[in-house]
Order: structure tokens, then sequence, then C-alpha cells
């Protein structure tokens, strides 16, 4: 299960700047129109996003905001030490992602290489969505 701090990262990375480095949290902020104090928190505390910045993240992210929740709701079950509702969250998001990973697979097969990716200006963006698994719902381009 993905951090709020992980998510960060990977808008960071997928709004970079001018000179080709990630975006910064003040920046990934403004795109998430929260405070500079409330992304200190996600990075210093721990903290998750509530439900409408989850969504938020997933539609920067351009997946589905199911993911993103369950996500944020399993960090918080875990900070608790509840073991049975971690388990419950990580089944509803084993089996979004599942789903969106079928999407995310037929449409893998139509990118382009990352030397062609390059030439349209492409960034490649992988993120796993639990602990042990293999499943990518945001595609890798392999050369």
């Amino acid at each position: 299960m993905i951090k709020a701090t992980e998510y960060i990262d990977l808008i960071a990375e997928a709004n970079p700047t001018d000179e080709g480095k990630p975006a910064s949290d003040y920046r990934v902020g403004k795109l998430l129109k929260l405070s500079s104090s409330v992304m200190s928190k996600y990075r210093l505390h721990g903290n998750t996003f509530d439900d409408v910045t989850a969504a938020r993240v997933a539609e920067l992210l351009d997946m589905p905001a199911e993911i993103v929740i369950a996500d944020m709701h399993y960090q918080r079950a875990k900070k608790k030490g509840n073991k049975q509702v971690m388990e419950a969250w990580t089944e509803i998001s084993k089996k979004v992602s599942g789903t969106a990973a079928g999407i995310m697979l037929g449409i893998t097969t139509l990118l382009p290489n990352q030397a062609d990716a390059a030439q349209f200006n492409i960034t490649p963006v992988t993120a796993s969505f639990y602990d042990s698994s293999i499943i990518y719902i945001m595609p890798l381009l392999v050369t």
C-alpha cells in the first residue's frame, strides 16, 4: 500500500520543473490545493490524505480514486494497529487494482518504447499498489 508521501513523490515526478527535476512539495501542494503546513504534516508526521484530497491525488495521477482512498484508509488502520481493518482495505485495494491493472495491460501494449517516449516527452512512472505486489497500474516504459 502506498503512503501519502509516496503519492506526493509520484505527483512531483509527473509534474517536473522546466529543468526536468521533480516538482517541489510547494508546487505539489498548489496542485492539490493544500497549504505548505499541510504538506509538511504529510512529510514530517506521516499524515494521510482525507478522501477529498485522495480523490484529487488520483485525478492528478490519472488513476482510480478508490485505490488512493483505500491506501489512505489502510495507512490509518496501520497507525492504529488494527490488523483486521488493514486486511480488509488490502483486499479492497487488490480488487480495485486488479480491475485497473487489466485496463492498463491493454493500454501498455500500445505504448512506445523508451526512445520513442522521449520524442513525445513521456515520463515513465511506476507504482505498485500493495507491498508484495507485481501489479502495476501505471506503465513503465522499457526498451
